[in-house]
């Protein structure tokens, strides 16, 4: 528990950094927004800001953190860090601050900026449309939405969480360092462009954590948790192939 503490308190510093980033681009967008759009209530103001740090939610919940574990492994530092304690405990309260982290980091954004615009936002356009209800959980988003707010931007800190442990095994995998970058977010667009192209988006990983994406008509609860599902089952079963293949290279370079 010491050392996760010790982890989680390095890696805290690069959450709260983006936190508050991410917390003034949340409130300037909200702002805008309300000067220009009509709306029945405020969070849905926070709704359509949330979707442009959205399209960028798989990289800023990996990127940031997984580069680290990278660097320790090329420079040597996990092979000395094997010497005074088990390797594999390490980077795994390694990984674990860094998820715990990513998911702090993403309830600060995402919460904050509901609070902004619940309650310093004034909309200056009112409409008399209530699509809103017509959502799932859509009653709950109108009548108590700081409530509603808890429970989604925490799923959402999970989802992040996820995304964040996929990065940190690519960063174990690979040598390239473009790679460690990008890959998070490269998988999540290919995976919602496919999705969206054979016509299953709402099993994608974006229909996980993006509010409302599809129509009414179109969202189960179970959207929400499938494409968080098929996020862990293919991106794991990348990362065992991947490391087969190359303990395989390892250990012929080893007998060469």
């Amino acid at each position: 528990m010491n050392r996760f503490m010790s982890y989680m308190k390095k890696e805290m510093i690069m959450a709260m950094v983006l936190a508050v980033a991410g917390i003034i681009i949340m409130c300037a967008i909200e702002l805008r927004i309300a000067g220009n759009t009509a709306v029945t209530h405020n969070i849905e103001i926070w709704i359509e800001a949330a979707s442009f740090l959205d399209f960028f939610f798989p990289m800023f919940v990996s990127l940031p953190f997984v580069w680290k574990l990278y660097f320790e492994r090329k420079d040597g530092f996990i092979k000395y860090v094997s010497m005074r304690t088990d390797c594999k405990k390490y980077m795994a309260v390694k990984m674990l601050a860094g998820m715990s982290s990513v998911f702090v980091m993403v309830f600060a954004i995402y919460y904050a900026g509901l609070i902004f615009a619940e309650i310093f936002v004034e909309p200056k356009a009112i409409a008399q449309d209530e699509i809103l209800g017509k959502y799932l959980w859509g009653k709950m988003q109108m009548e108590a939405p700081l409530m509603f707010g808890t429970f989604w931007c925490a799923w959402k800190g999970l989802v992040g969480s996820v995304i964040c442990l996929f990065g940190y095994f690519v960063a174990l995998l690979s040598e390239n360092i473009f790679i460690i970058s990008l890959l998070p977010f490269l998988y999540c667009m290919l995976e919602n462009f496919v999705t969206g192209t054979i016509g299953y988006e709402r099993y994608s990983i974006y229909t996980s954590f993006v509010l409302n994406r599809l129509s009414p008509d179109a969202m189960r609860v179970h959207n929400y948790y499938a494409g968080v599902i098929i996020f862990v089952a293919v991106t794991g079963a990348i990362m065992l192939v991947w490391a087969f293949k190359k303990k395989q290279v390892d250990y012929r370079e080893e007998h060469n």
